[in-house]
């Protein structure tokens, strides 16, 4: 059965192997993103670093910093309480639900190990499902309480994570401007290559 890459060769809508190489490049690295775009749709010479995703990321970092760095004394001292807080309620919330599915699956334990089953093949059911329940009881990790933090710690904790964020960012700008270069010195050595073989756009 022809793939999405031969059909056109076996329609006989494509007969030159320049064709049907650039065909086939969107399968690999560069091309990758095209991979589900219709055959007809034209390969770029050039392809743009797509970095709205990360420059977006960087202004509400920085708007973030910019904010934190504005706090007074005070305002920073109720936001740490407030993310303690909000710790606090999370930790609890983690708990009361780990105790809740241990107590569900201890109960369908005491089910299982009451069943009595009406055959050898069965027992050995029974004894799967109470190893499935043994599996999924829940863990010994108990979440350790939040340190209370002062505002003034707080305010350099939030500054220098805003500001590794954003170094990640600018780092993930740089790499996609990087693969957008590779994408088309790729693409650009393929076409050189059909040229040179002298099949783009004609017989030898």
């Amino acid at each position: 059965m022809p793939t999405g890459y031969t059909y056109p060769v076996v329609e006989g809508k494509v007969t030159e192997f320049p064709e049907f190489a650039m065909l086939c490049a969107r399968a690999f690295g560069a091309l990758i993103m095209m991979r589900d775009d219709s055959m007809d749709a034209p390969i770029p010479d050039e392809f743009t670093p797509d970095t709205s995703y990360y420059d977006g990321r960087i202004a509400t970092d920085m708007a973030q910093m910019g904010n934190v760095q504005a706090m007074s004394r005070a305002e920073a001292d109720a936001a740490a309480a407030a993310e303690h807080a909000a710790a606090m309620e999370s930790r609890r919330k983690y708990l009361e639900d780990k105790e809740v599915e241990a107590g569900r699956i201890n109960a369908m334990l005491s089910k299982v190990r009451a069943w009595e089953p009406p055959t050898p093949d069965h027992a050995e059911m029974k004894a799967f499902m109470i190893e499935q329940l043994r599996i999924s009881m829940p863990g010994d990790y108990v979440p350790s309480i939040p340190e209370l933090l002062d505002g003034r710690t707080w305010r350099q904790n939030m500054i220098d994570q805003l500001a590794k964020t954003v170094a990640r960012n600018r780092e993930e700008v740089q790499k996609e401007i990087e693969r957008a270069k590779g994408r088309t010195e790729w693409v650009k050595a393929l076409r050189t290559s059909l040229l040179s073989s002298q099949l783009l756009g004609g017989e030898k």
